[in-house]
């Protein structure tokens, strides 16, 4: 005999919560957490930032007004396709602009090293020009184009150019996201955000 059925499976959402500071006492925030339906799950104090997880419909929204929270940012979600074992990340975000890029969540660098306040302080980094000698770049990624200086872009390796063809992971790419992505609501926000990428191959 087979028998046939349908069910549904809610699984907690996963959250990264972002305080307003760092070190003792930013992350006071989560002592609210039980109470909005959470639960804990890492509690990273020197960073300022808490992951939870809840079922809670509302969760998001009641810890967006807890005392010393900055950002409330839903994690992946990820998928199991089939039996490929392959995932796909959906990720949610709202930015509206400096110091709140869609990952900023995840820039705790940003913040340890204060270059969240240099650039609230209006610190960065126009009219500098940074050469990043690496593995060349992708010129045409949405968070660094428009920070690249690709006309001045050039390749010492014989028979290859700057530019990458090869999709996924590039080193120079990613060096060069973190000194300069651009503050655009994509990704992002680079050291020095408004400062100019010069690719060296």
């Amino acid at each position: 005999m087979l028998l046939v059925g349908t069910f549904s499976l809610s699984a907690a959402q996963k959250y990264v919560i972002t305080g307003n500071g760092q070190g003792a006492g930013s992350t006071s925030f989560a002592a609210a957490i039980p109470a909005a339906g959470g639960t804990v799950v890492r509690n990273m104090e020197r960073i300022g930032i808490v992951v939870a997880t809840s079922d809670e419909p509302n969760f998001a929204a009641t810890m967006a007004t807890a005392g010393g929270v900055k950002n409330v940012t839903p994690d992946m979600e990820v998928k199991w396709i089939n039996n490929e074992k392959s995932a796909e990340g959906a990720l949610q975000f709202q930015a509206d602009g400096l110091n709140s890029e869609p990952f900023w969540a995840y820039q705790w660098n940003i913040r340890q090293i204060h270059a969240d306040q240099a650039a609230a302080n209006g610190n960065r980094g126009a009219g500098a020009v940074v050469a990043v000698l690496d593995a060349g770049c992708n010129m045409n990624h949405a968070d660094i184009a428009p920070n690249v200086i690709s006309s001045l872009a050039v390749s010492f390796v014989p028979g290859e150019g700057v530019q990458t063809t090869h999709p996924g992971f590039n080193h120079g790419t990613h060096v060069s996201g973190i000194i300069a992505a651009a503050i655009n609501n994509l990704g992002t926000q680079g050291v020095a955000p408004s400062a100019k990428i010069l690719p060296v191959k």
